[in-house]
C-alpha cells in the first residue's frame, strides 16, 4: 500500500507526463487542503505553475484539475468534472463559503474592477440591476459598464465587450470574463 507521499509522488510524475506537450507548465497544489485521502484513493489537486507561484487569476486553469491514485495499485487518472463533483475530494461542499451573500460577493468584483480600471478614460460602475448579478456553481458573476451608461441608459457611453466579472465564492478570486467564457457560461442566462 502506498502512502501520501508515494502516491503524491506518483501523481506528481504522471502529471508531468500527461502535461509535456502542453502550452502551459502545471504542478500539485503544495497546500494540505488540495491532499486528501477518501476510500481506495488518494486525491490531488494540480494548477498552473504561473498560478500556483503567483496566485494571480489570469492563470488560473478550469475545469476538474484533481488526479486519483489507487492506494494498493498505485493507478494514476485524471478525474472527470462529474466525478470530481460527485466525490469531492477535498470536501469542498463541507467547507463553509467564503462568501455567504452575493452583497459580500459583489463588494468584491466592485473593488476589483475599479483597481483594474482605475487608468481608463472611462468611470466604471457595476450594474445595480438583480438581472446581472448571479451565481452559478462555484462562482457569482457581476456586470459593468460605464458609469454614465449605468445612470442614463444613453448608447453613447456603452462599453462594448464583455464586461462581466466572476468571483469564486471559496477563494474571493476575481477576473474578467473572456468573450468566449461569457458566451458559454452565459452568467446572466441571455440566451
Amino acid at each position: 500500500m502506498y502512502t501520501m507521499e508515494q502516491a503524491e509522488r506518483i501523481a506528481a510524475d504522471h502529471l508531468r507526463q500527461m502535461s509535456a506537450d502542453w502550452d502551459y507548465e502545471v504542478a500539485l497544489f503544495p497546500d494540505e487542503e488540495c491532499k486528501a485521502q477518501k476510500g481506495e484513493f488518494y486525491y490531488f489537486a494540480f494548477q498552473s505553475a504561473k498560478y500556483l507561484a503567483t496566485r494571480d487569476s489570469k492563470y488560473f486553469l478550469y475545469g476538474p484539475c484533481q488526479f486519483a491514485v489507487h492506494s494498493v495499485t498505485g493507478e494514476c487518472r485524471l478525474l472527470s468534472l462529474q466525478e470530481s463533483h460527485e466525490i469531492d475530494p477535498f470536501n469542498a461542499r463541507e467547507r463553509e463559503n467564503r462568501f455567504h451573500t452575493m452583497e459580500q460577493a459583489e463588494r468584491v468584483a466592485a473593488d476589483y474592477v475599479k483597481q483594474l480600471t482605475a487608468d481608463w478614460d472611462n468611470e466604471i460602475a457595476m450594474f445595480p440591476d438583480d438581472e446581472y448579478k448571479a451565481r452559478k456553481g462555484d462562482f457569482y458573476y457581476f456586470a459593468f459598464q460605464s458609469a454614465k451608461y449605468v445612470e442614463t441608459r444613453d448608447d453613447k457611453y456603452f462599453l462594448y465587450g464583455p464586461c462581466h466579472v466572476s468571483v469564486h465564492s471559496m477563494t474571493g478570486e476575481c477576473r474578467l470574463l473572456s468573450v468566449q467564457e461569457s458566451l458559454a457560461i452565459d452568467p446572466f442566462n441571455a440566451r
